[in-house]
């Protein structure tokens, strides 16, 4: 039990951040809907490149075309996967041991299509909540909200589920789509809390 605390410890952390997030964007939606000059659009055309240092970048396949910085999963689901996903949710930890508060918070797939005893392959930015990209060494872990579970607040013992594979992943700005390995979900188990 004491392995999935930190997890839920960090949930709620993400959903603050998620919450922080939202009034940034309402915000940022604010300033966008203000009337620009012509002037202004054609210094930011010249200075895109200067000013996207710090967020997500693209770099080419063999084909020339443009690939993202993405992270790709493979989600193991067990055969007994009884759920109703919700919401699967993105930790990043800079520590193999993924202990304590995580150093970043990824984005979340909304109502994922896991299927049980079929595995799920999805992919995500390597950017935190507020867009900057991820840079080093990361390990991720995963928290999958079901029906009548944590509703993407806090986990719920034997109703959501969790994943991680120890796995570091190199990221950074144009790394690609990184291979993020395989990770196969178990459920949270339910605390013996009649023990003395």
């Amino acid at each position: 039990m004491k392995r999935y605390r930190w997890m839920m410890t960090f949930v709620m952390i993400w959903i603050f951040a998620v919450a922080c997030d939202d009034s940034s964007a309402e915000q940022d939606s604010e300033t966008a809907d203000a009337p620009m000059d012509s002037s202004s659009e054609e210094n930011d055309s010249e200075t895109d490149s200067e000013t996207d240092s710090g967020t997500a970048t693209d770099t080419e396949d063999d084909s020339g075309s443009e690939v993202a910085d993405t992270i790709i999963v493979k989600l193991n689901v067990p055969a007994d996967f009884d759920g109703n996903p919700e919401l699967l949710a993105a930790m990043f930890f800079t520590s193999s041991a993924m202990e304590g508060m995580p150093n970043a918070f990824g984005q979340a797939v909304s109502g994922p299509g896991i299927v049980a005893g079929q595995p799920f392959e999805f992919e995500i930015p390597q950017t935190d909540l507020s867009g900057n990209t991820l840079d080093g060494t990361y390990y991720l872990a995963l928290t999958l909200y079901c029906e009548g579970g944590g509703g993407g607040q806090f986990p719920v013992e034997g109703v959501d589920w969790v994943a991680g594979n120890g796995e570091g992943l190199v990221l950074g700005p144009g790394t690609g789509a990184v291979d993020g390995g395989e990770m196969t979900l178990m459920k949270i188990p339910e605390s013996n809390t009649d023990a003395p």
